[in-house]
């Protein structure tokens, strides 16, 4: 049973929740007013329903009366039937529910209904359309003499909706609905997202041909990081955001010399002072190894309904600090002599520098510790449930200055033989996939 001055506390304590809802909304004060009216005057009659049949009387047509007339003032919508045995709960016209009653329950019935106490937060429901809602949960419990012989008894949560045509607005019962229902932020366009994504990374590296014809061919490389990113949202297609993440990106430059001795002219002076042009033989595989914290800061433009796919674009600066940095050389440089005035190639002969050196070296490498890149990327957002997304997630980021230069000491191994001090710039591709949330 259900006491009527028990429920209207009930309902003033959900109203003043739903004020302080509402409120958050900035919502008027009387337009709050208008809402608190509403809700509080139908949860009562909707409790009147249940007193009705909380005595466990037989069906009456005073009974049937009463109810058809409650239904006219907005409870049409609401009848739920768990009034059959070993059958599950359904949605039925009001004239079918009377009809089981008088049929099945002619020896009496009664019914109790339990209001939960709390009135959820306003959002959108996306049937036919959106929706602005609010919901409460309750608890129907029947028990009655089915056909006059067996006890029937049956409890159901339900969630008894509302809809507002606006906030403020007038409020029409949308349903009673035995799913919990799944709102989408209410569209007032400011609030947050956090993402979490796995990403990853193609690198190229952007290098240049060495002062002495060795040629740097780099071969792009993936590798894996994860990151962390926050955006706010100030309107409808705008936010602003950063992020953090970790990662480890591994490059590497093929380093290779077959010159001949008629590609070359006499540049320097050998021991006895004769003239020679060096020729060099080189094959040398460098793999780089770099870790880094990227901090990502950006602006974004998102296109689409609250509750559908969203396209959007990101733009910015990617900050990046660079934790460790290692190469490991393997191969070989030979130099080679070539005397022009003798027409005559030397080779060796250690005593005159031309020999061969062997490349087996695993070095720690001293970089700039705080580099930037420009990034745009593009990607789209998935709902999976009101505030729960699928992020989808392809990025570009353009390196503007060198992490490294060419010359840098670590290639002193490589018999004296030194790259351009053009820079080595680093071009990223991204491709992440992860799970966004919002939040208010």
């Amino acid at each position: 049973k259900i006491s009527i001055k028990y429920s209207i506390v009930i309902i003033l304590l959900k109203v003043f929740v739903f004020s302080e809802i509402c409120t958050a909304q900035k919502i008027s004060s009387k337009d709050r007013e208008n809402l608190e009216t509403q809700i509080t005057s139908f949860v009562v009659r909707y409790a009147e329903y249940a007193k009705l049949s909380s005595e466990g009387q037989p069906f009456s047509d005073d009974y049937a009366k009463k109810l058809i007339e409650m239904h006219k003032t907005g409870i049409n919508t609401l009848v739920y039937s768990n009034i059959e045995p070993e059958k599950e709960a359904e949605s039925i016209s009001l004239q079918e529910y009377l009809d089981k009653l008088r049929i099945n329950y002619n020896l009496g019935f009664t019914y109790k209904i339990t209001v939960g106490a709390e009135i959820s937060d306003i959002g959108l429901l996306s049937v036919h359309g959106k929706k602005l809602v609010a919901f409460i949960e309750i608890q129907k419990s029947f028990i009655g003499l089915y056909n006059n012989e067996k006890v029937h008894r049956a409890d159901s949560k339900m969630y008894l909706v509302f809809s507002f045509n606006k906030l403020g607005g007038d409020m029409k019962v949308e349903e009673l609905s035995q799913n919990l229902p799944s709102l989408f932020p209410l569209i007032n366009y400011s609030y947050s997202q956090i993402e979490l994504a796995g990403v990853l990374d193609y690198t190229e590296v952007t290098s240049a041909s060495s002062s002495n014809n060795l040629w740097a061919v780099e071969e792009p490389s993936l590798a894996y990081s994860a990151n962390i990113n926050f955006t706010r949202y100030l309107g409808k297609n705008f936010g602003l955001g950063l992020g953090l993440d970790f990662s480890q990106i591994q490059y590497k430059f093929l380093l290779q010399d077959f010159s001949t001795k008629d590609e070359v002219t006499a540049t320097e002076i050998d021991k006895d002072g004769d003239a020679f042009a060096p020729v060099y033989y080189a094959d040398i595989d460098e793999e780089t190894s770099l870790f880094l914290l990227n901090m990502p800061l950006y602006s974004e433009l998102k296109f689409g309904g609250i509750d559908k796919v969203n396209l959007f674009f990101r733009g910015g600066l990617r900050l990046v600090y660079i934790l460790d940095a290692s190469v490991k050389s393997i191969g070989f440089v030979e130099k080679q002599g070539y005397y022009p005035d003798f027409d005559l190639l030397l080779f060796n002969l250690p005593a005159y520098g031309y020999e061969t050196n062997n490349i087996d070296a695993n070095k720690q490498i001293d970089l700039q510790k705080f580099n930037y890149l420009f990034f745009g990327s593009m990607g789209f957002f998935v709902p999976i449930k009101s505030r729960l997304l699928l992020s989808i997630i392809g990025e570009y980021s353009v390196g503007s200055e060198s992490i490294i230069n060419a010359n840098s000491p670590y290639r002193d191994d490589y018999a004296n033989v030194t790259t351009n001090p053009e820079a080595i710039i680093l071009n990223t591709y991204y491709a992440k996939i992860g799970i966004a949330y919002k939040f208010n």
